[in-house]
C-alpha cells in the first residue's frame, strides 16, 4: 500500500458529479453480484484488496492489490485445501462511454498481478444488468486514450465472458473458449 501526495481524491469527481465514496457504493454492489456468481458455483471468495475510502489523510492511497481472491478445494482433479484458482477485479460503471475502459497504470498493475499468480484473472465490468468478465492478457488492450482529467487510459476488447464461461475457467483451470 502506498499513498501518492500529489493526487488529491477530491480532484476524481467526475463531470457527472459522482464523487470517489458514491463511486465505492456502486462497487460494492457490483461487487456483491460477482461475489454471489462465484460462491454460487461452490467456490470461496476472499476480499484482498484494502478499503481506504474513508481514509482522511493527505492524498490518494494505492493498495497494489486486486479486490478478490478466489479458492476451490479441487483444482484440476486434486482435492486441496484451498487452492488459488483466480482473481478478480470489479469495475462497476454506469455510463456505456467508460465500458472497457480503465485507467492504464491500474492495467499494467492487474497484468503484473496476473503474472506473478499464474492462475485465471480477471476484470468484471457491471453495467447493472450484465457482468461482462475480461481475461487479462497482454492482447486484450486494442487502444489508448486520454481520459477527460488527463489520466492516461486503455480501451479493453469487449470480447468478454459470460458468468458461466468465467466461472467454468476457474472451476476447469483452462481458458474459456473465444466465441
Amino acid at each position: 500500500m502506498r499513498r501518492n501526495e500529489n493526487i488529491d481524491p477530491n480532484s476524481l469527481n467526475r463531470p457527472e458529479g459522482n464523487d470517489l465514496v458514491s463511486n465505492y457504493d456502486k462497487h460494492d454492489t457490483a461487487e456483491g453480484r460477482v461475489k454471489a456468481s462465484l460462491e454460487a458455483a461452490g467456490l470461496t471468495v476472499e476480499n484482498w484488496g484494502i478499503d481506504m475510502r474513508h481514509d482522511d489523510g493527505d492524498g490518494l492511497i494505492f493498495d497494489d492489490k486486486m479486490d478478490l481472491k478466489v479458492y476451490a478445494s479441487t483444482w484440476n482433479g486434486e482435492e486441496y485445501a484451498d487452492a488459488l484458482v483466480g482473481i478478480v477485479e470489479v469495475k462497476y460503471k454506469s455510463n456505456d462511454y467508460y465500458m472497457f475502459k480503465i485507467n492504464r497504470r491500474h492495467w499494467r498493475h492487474y497484468v503484473q498481478i496476473a503474472a506473478e499468480h499464474n492462475v485465471p484473472t480477471y476484470i468484471v465490468f457491471d453495467n447493472g444488468e450484465m457482468l461482462h468478465w475480461c481475461r487479462v492478457s497482454e492482447t486484450l488492450v486494442v487502444d489508448t486514450f486520454a481520459f477527460p482529467d488527463g489520466n492516461e487510459g486503455v480501451l479493453l476488447s469487449n470480447d468478454y465472458y459470460t458468468t458461466n464461461e468465467a466461472v467454468g475457467c476457474l472451476l476447469d483451470n483452462q481458458q474459456a473458449s473465444d466465441g
